[in-house]
């Protein structure tokens, strides 16, 4: 599995960037590639220790693509992050108030 280099599409208001997260995960390959102004970076996603995540973030007028996973699977949560949200907070305390938020279990 591999993504071609391409650039996010604003498929949501105000999108500013994107954050990736990997979960723990046997596989190898498939580094995220980040290019911007003539620039690359290159992060390896794979991880098999349960204690730690690797995770990148980028603005959504980078070029970024994924290197071919060579074994195992592989699996990411990926955010959009919006700007200009400050509705988010009020809905986080409405939330709060209404004791929907199950604090502390994961």
């Amino acid at each position: 599995v591999k993504f071609l280099r391409h650039v996010d599409r604003l498929h949501v208001d105000n999108l500013a960037a994107t954050t990736i997260i990997g979960p723990p995960s046997e596989d190898e390959g498939g580094d995220l590639v980040v290019k911007h102004s003539g620039k690359s970076s290159s992060f390896n996603m794979s991880n098999a220790n349960p204690c730690k995540h690797p995770y990148c973030a980028f603005f959504t007028n980078c070029t970024h693509e994924v290197k071919e996973v060579t074994s195992g699977y592989r699996g990411v949560l990926q955010y959009d992050l919006r700007e200009g949200e400050e509705r988010w907070a009020g809905d986080f305390q409405e939330s709060q108030d209404r004791s929907s938020i199950n604090a502390g279990s994961h």
